[in-house]
Parts: C-alpha cells; structure tokens; sequence
C-alpha cells in the first residue's frame, strides 16, 4: 500500500512522477494495490532518526530481510510522495528508531547526491546510512567480506593531460564517534561475522567473512578490470573496495552538516571475472551491509 500526497501546486511534480515509473493517470495505482490520497492538505513534516540510502532495489530488499519487515509492512511502506522534494520512500521501526529508506531510480553519485540531499532536507534525519554491495580489492579482502568506510573519494577525479591522468581526489571521513565504535567493538568480532552468515537463508559462502574499516572509492561506472582497481589504489593505499555510489552520499551529507556511514559488503573483485563472482554472493553482501548496520544502529545514532 501506498500513500501518495499532493499539495495545491502539486500537478507538475505528479505528472512527473507518473511518465517515470510509466503510469498515464493516477488511477492507474489501483492495480498495483497502491491507494491515493487527493487531499489537498499541506504534507505532514515527519522527521526520521535514520535515513537508508540504497542505489538498487534489490539492496532494499535486502534491507527488509535484515531488519524483519513483513511482507505486508513492505507493502505498505511506501507513506507518500514529497511533491516538494520529488521522492518516494519507505518506512518501518526497529528498536525505537524510526527508519526511512529510498532509493536511487539510477545509479551513480550524481542521483546518490540528489536523491541524499533532498531526503535529508525533507526528514532531518540524525544518521544516514548506505548498505548495500561493492568491488573488492583483491587480495585484501574475500567475497562476502564487509567495509565500513573510514574514508570516501572519488577515484574518477583529476586532470588528464596527453600522456597521463593527474587524480585530485576530496576525501570525507566517517564521523569519530562511529570510527571509534567500529574499531573497538567490531573489528575482529568473529561471532558478530559468523553470526550475519547464520542468519542468512539464502545460498551460503564456505568460508568466514571478516570487517573491515578502510577506504572505499566511487567511480562513474561499473568497473570489471583489475587496472582500474589498481590505479585507484594507488590514490589511497588502505582502498579496500569500489563502488559507484558512496561518495555522493557523503558529499550531501557533509554540505548539510549530517552524520554518515556507509557499509558495502563485497560481492567481486572487478578483475573481468564479475559474473562468476557474484553469482551466490550478491545477495548475501547486500544483506550482510545491512545486517551490520542493524547491529550498529543503536549505539551510532544520537
């Protein structure tokens, strides 16, 4: 079930709405089990203690499992859509916080930045979190493995001359508070490891997975090379895995002054094998990022 909200000046942002998720008239919700409301009152302004940021639908889904939502919680979930700030989100609770998760309609930082900015500034979240999945640097990590990012950039960053490319990466670095909780009470926690690979139903990993809390870059595509793994590295040695999307949710959240983490879980070694890698353990990664979250939620939230 669906809400979906206008205001008086809403029509343009309705529109919208309905050419990209390819509806022609709002009534055409009904099918999808989706109830409209036309009031023309003025949206609620509902504030959330964690807002969740997902580049893919699949990572949300993964989200719900790790957190036990209900089916008919998911169905239900979506409360509205902000025709002032264009966006359809999730809801749910867990150990009395309240929990908003969005995501991307594409991937990449630039939709990570938009899509982050504009939820923040319509729920003023005090923590916002991304999970989800990543390349890993091969020979530092194993499939499965999880990164809490000390630090994001964007590897894509610099000048490129004739003959080579000068990198001129922006670093953002994790909040204190969350670094020090990382690094004392999950790093080298082989039950809390083991026990996110028990609570999984899906098709299992053969090997222990570890934490980690190093970098993790951003880049503007899906990489399946071994090169470009190495040439990020060599920005920042401690780079343990690449994804396409986390930097763009720690440059919002820094303009906006919000605290941030953002948990991958590796799914390959973008070294031209992707395929073969990931099959079995994508899933698994998606819900091993948020499983962690989970576990951190109550002791990182103000």
């Amino acid at each position: 079930m669906a809400i979906v909200k206008k205001t008086p000046n809403a029509e343009d942002y309705v529109s919208n709405f309905l050419r990209q998720i390819n509806k022609v008239r709002t009534d055409d919700f009904a099918a999808d089990n989706i109830i409209l409301n036309d009031s023309s009152g003025t949206i609620e302004k509902e504030t959330y203690d964690v807002l969740i940021i997902c580049a893919l639908p699949e990572e949300r889904n993964r989200v719900f499992d790790a957190f036990s939502v209900s089916e008919e919680d998911r169905r239900r979930s979506i409360q509205s859509f902000r025709s002032d700030y264009n966006f359809i989100y999730h809801k749910f609770s867990y150990a009395g916080f309240n929990i908003a998760m969005v995501t991307q309609n594409t991937m990449g930082m630039a939709a990570a930045a938009s899509l982050t900015t504009r939820a923040i500034l319509a729920m003023k979240p005090k923590l916002v979190a991304m999970t989800g999945i990543c390349a890993g640097r091969k020979g530092k990590v194993k499939l499965g493995d999880i990164l809490v990012a000390d630090q994001v950039f964007d590897y894509t960053a610099g000048k490129k001359y004739v003959d080579k490319f000068a990198p001129r990466p922006l670093f953002f670095s994790t909040d204190d508070a969350i670094r020090n909780y990382v690094s004392t009470e999950i790093l080298n926690n082989d039950q809390l490891s083991d026990d996110i690979l028990q609570m999984w139903l899906g098709t299992r990993i053969s090997h222990r997975i570890s934490i980690h809390m190093k970098a993790i870059a951003s880049g503007t595509a899906v990489i399946d090379d071994e090169q470009t793994m190495a040439s990020a590295a060599t920005v920042q040695d401690n780079l343990y895995g690449i994804d396409m999307e986390g930097y763009g949710v720690a440059l919002a959240c820094s303009a906006l002054g919000t605290k941030w983490v953002v948990i991958k879980a590796v799914q390959d070694f973008a070294d031209g094998k992707k395929e073969m890698d990931e099959n079995g353990v994508r899933d698994f990664s998606a819900y091993a990022s948020a499983s962690l979250l989970k576990q951190m939620i109550r002791y990182i939230v103000d």
